[in-house]
């Protein structure tokens, strides 16, 4: 019986259409586009979506691509990427967001400056499409009030991630009251007091999944707005918060609550698994998922280890293993001699199969 052999040239369009999308769309241009005349009309004239990924690029090579694809295909392009804040300066001094861009739907900015930021960003409403945007800011900002006002103006952007640090944590937004936002899913790398947080979180009615890091530092115990109905998991980092505080700051999210991300410090309240069980059951009934990393220092001035074990260990109860929670702890000491215990949750249900 004679065997098969199957030419990667013989591939159907639609196999070649789902192999592509692991390529950033110049390579495939630069890889494909010379084989032969039906790769040629397949890469260059067809509907094929690109996504083009700038970043690491000297400013010849990127001149290259800009000349070679970028110009032409405007109207292909749904994602692009940039790193290079120099890059960024140069491609939007001569492209300005606009209806061309027809099928953008995520664009990503590494290591913007606050000033372009902002200019681009007065742009992005004339894209129809555009539902994810990364940006880190590379310079230290004083406050993230525009920024906040311009991405809550965005028509249909649902995913948002967000990462600057602040010299000011003061927010004041200067919107309406019937103003809102369709973000759905929302990562703020920087560290948020509560109050701030608020004032931008009511203007995010759908929101179902936020990250964050949270300060309790100088926050006042505000009666902070609950969030969306259809808010089911939060990721918090929390390094200067008690877990009284912590208390408080959970009974503002949903009661539907799914899936709890959390990692704390030094406070041991946060080692008192009973307390947590109260917790859960009262103001989270709902959750399903629950990852908690709690790190101390083991100064034994500061920490009694025979009652450190006995905390712990209260963490295997039924209630823990039922849920198909479980935990474990290690030592570890960081370079300036500070010696740390981690108490952290392991999650075998991601290794059943």
């Amino acid at each position: 019986m004679k065997s098969m052999i199957t030419c990667f040239e013989d591939l159907s369009n639609e196999i070649l259409y789902d192999i592509f999308e692991f390529f950033d769309s110049y390579d495939i241009y630069e890889i494909f586009s010379n084989l032969n005349n039906r790769f040629y009309y397949l890469i260059i004239h067809s509907s094929l979506p690109l996504k083009l990924n700038f970043s690491f690029l000297s400013k010849t090579t990127f001149q290259h691509r800009y000349n070679t694809i970028l110009m032409s295909n405007i109207h292909r392009i749904i994602s692009l990427q940039f790193s290079n804040h120099l890059l960024i300066d140069y491609f939007f001094t001569s492209f300005s967001f606009d209806s061309s861009f027809i099928r953008l739907e995520i664009l990503t900015l590494h290591n913007t400056k606050f000033d372009t930021l902002i200019s681009i960003l007065t742009t992005l409403p004339f894209l129809p499409r555009l539902y994810s945007l990364i940006i880190t800011i590379i310079e230290k900002i004083r406050s993230p009030d525009d920024i906040y006002c311009l991405i809550i103006r965005l028509p249909v952007l649902k995913y948002c991630k967000l990462s600057f640090e602040l010299w000011n944590r003061n927010i004041n937004l200067p919107l309406n009251n019937d103003e809102y936002s369709y973000i759905e899913h929302l990562i703020i790398n920087t560290k948020c007091n509560l109050d701030q947080l608020n004032n931008f979180l009511i203007y995010l009615p759908n929101l179902n999944h936020l990250s964050c890091e949270i300060s309790t530092l100088n926050s006042k115990q505000i009666n902070m707005s609950i969030i969306s109905k259809h808010f089911v998991k939060l990721c918090l980092k929390l390094e200067d918060t008690s877990f009284d505080e912590f208390e408080w700051c959970i009974s503002c999210f949903s009661h539907q609550l799914q899936s709890l991300s959390i990692s704390t410090q030094r406070d041991i309240e946060f080692l008192n698994a009973d307390r947590w069980e109260k917790l859960i059951l009262c103001q989270i009934p709902h959750l399903r998922r629950f990852n908690f990393r709690h790190q101390i220092i083991t100064d034994e001035n500061m920490i009694d280890y025979s009652r450190y074990h006995l905390l712990i260990d209260k963490f295997k109860s039924s209630f823990w293993t039922n849920r198909q929670w479980f935990f474990t702890h290690q030592h570890y000491k960081l370079k300036d001699f500070t010696s740390w215990i981690i108490f952290y949750s392991i999650q075998p249900y991601r290794y059943k199969n």
